[in-house]
């Protein structure tokens, strides 16, 4: 028209067929799409590729910003140091250095675990550790078995009971 060339089709598909498509800048030949026939099909920003189908998925090179939710319908998989970070100033983190896992709240406020139930079982999970009950007791274990717990009237001790000071002393 002058000012600007365009393919138009007004019926049906426009069908283009080519083993590699490639759209790029005529003034400096990079890259913007990239399809390869049974191969991948990658999107650039700026002449660097940031985006392209896998056999098994995609990749995104650099940061994705998502702007609703992400629903993940298999596992969440990371490397030791890689941190899954939340919070507007990311003061809550969870992750594993290579010999220990850490959930760690560096912000202000507490750190609070809502539930009915809260035990904690050794790794393998044949062995609680550690349970509170809402409305009800607080168990600690000693190799799987209750040692010392919360009841309507106080505390109970199952075993030896030791202490090393006393009060008033």
């Amino acid at each position: 028209d002058g000012t600007n060339s365009k393919l138009q089709n007004d019926t049906g598909e426009l069908i283009y067929m080519s083993d590699t498509h490639r759209l790029r800048s005529h003034t400096t030949a990079e890259n913007h799409i990239v399809s390869v026939d049974g191969g991948a099909v990658e999107l650039y920003h700026n002449g660097t590729k940031t985006f392209e189908t896998t056999s098994t998925g995609a990749t995104v090179t650099g940061s994705l910003t998502v702007t609703n939710d992400i629903t993940l319908e298999d596992n969440l998989l990371m490397g030791d140091t890689d941190k899954i970070r939340l919070g507007n100033s990311q003061d809550l983190e969870i992750y594993h250095d290579g010999s220990n896992s850490f959930i760690k709240d560096s912000g202000t406020g507490a750190l609070i675990a809502q539930t009915n139930t809260f035990a904690v079982n050794n790794a393998a999970g044949t062995e609680q550790m550690m349970k509170a009950v809402e409305d009800g007791a607080v168990e600690l274990n000693y190799d799987g078995s209750k040692k010392a717990e919360t009841v309507t009237g106080g505390f109970t001790v199952t075993g030896t009971c030791t202490a090393t000071a006393f009060a008033g002393d």
